[in-house]
């Protein structure tokens, strides 16, 4: 990392293959006392990269892109960061929809360059959020199957805010499963329409031994295995914004954008282009997949084509 204000530790065991090739280095970086966690590709002769950065969605990690970023590592230095509670990042003692915004900021603010920001559903919504704020350091979005936050009618403010405090009452940890095979069996059901070796990367960066209560240890796929991102996850948001509040910033975003639909994913076609319509300098493309279209081999090359295009199109310079 060329600036001081952030400190880092590279895994030191990483070959030269690792830098540009499939195999990212792990970093963790100190922002505002807490640490966040990233995987990196394209580390070698990463100052005279673009770079990019990767933003997950809800109870993923950084490993959600671990076939998107060796795509690009040749040509960007890509940075996939594990959300505060998810994967090897700290936990937070509380999770407002401003939060995720707040920290991909603080981290731009850290790195001190200019940034390409990719998205995938809560990523992505967050990096909407945060591009208004970001005029000066955003040179382009990539929205995956995502644009807008999860909304509700400001009349429905009140209601909302006593289902998450009752929410909190019912929290309980997340279960064990004895071994990573069984804990990957389990994530599949919530997303069963994933190759399991597409998931299997992601799965085990959130998996930690089940006798160990810390957030750094690893698992090592033949024992009691539990979730390590944080519970609190699960809860429900106490506030949302109204549809017109997050159109507001949708609207103030004057940053390239590229909005990519997934024609299996969670929107219907017309109601993702209407999200995406809200960005002024947005354009939209459909791509065949599911959700996580960008993590399944059977899909992601569509992904890697649109983005590539996107990004040496001249108008993300």
């Amino acid at each position: 990392m060329t600036s001081s204000a952030i400190r880092s530790t590279a895994n030191t065991t990483t070959t030269t293959q690792a830098a540009t090739g499939s195999y990212p280095v792990s970093r963790t970086y100190k922002l505002a006392g807490q640490s966040l966690a990233t995987l990196e590709w394209g580390t070698e002769g990463a100052d005279n990269k673009p770079t990019v950065l990767m933003l997950h969605g809800w109870l993923d990690n950084a490993a959600s892109f671990h076939r998107l970023a060796p795509a690009l590592a040749a040509d960007f230095h890509c940075i996939a960061l594990d959300w505060p509670g998810h994967g090897l990042s700290d936990w937070r003692a509380d999770y407002p929809i401003w939060a995720y915004p707040q920290t991909l900021i603080e981290f731009i603010d850290r790195l001190g360059r200019k940034v390409h920001i990719i998205g995938h559903s809560m990523g992505a919504a967050s990096a909407v959020l945060a591009a208004p704020t970001l005029t000066a350091e955003l040179q382009s979005l990539t929205l995956i199957d995502a644009v807008l936050p999860m909304t509700n009618p400001g009349e429905a403010a009140a209601d909302n805010f006593r289902k998450a405090m009752e929410a909190r009452k019912r929290l309980k940890p997340f279960r064990r499963h004895p071994g990573a095979e069984a804990a990957l069996a389990a994530r599949l059901k919530s997303s069963p329409d994933i190759e399991a070796d597409s998931m299997r990367p992601l799965v085990e960066r959130n998996l930690k031994t089940a006798t160990d209560t810390s957030n750094d240890s690893q698992t090592n796929g033949d024992t009691n295995v539990v979730w390590r991102m944080d519970p609190a996850l699960r809860l429900p948001s106490a506030v949302r914004l109204t549809p017109d509040m997050a159109t507001s910033f949708a609207k103030q975003i004057c940053t390239p954008t590229l909005a990519i639909h997934a024609d299996g994913g969670l929107f219907r076609a017309d109601t993702f282009q209407a999200m995406a319509d809200s960005i002024p300098t947005a354009k939209s493309v459909g791509l065949a997949g599911h959700h996580h279209l960008h993590l399944d081999s059977r899909y992601c090359d569509g992904v890697i084509r649109a983005v590539r295009d996107f990004l040496e199109s001249g108008v993300c310079v």
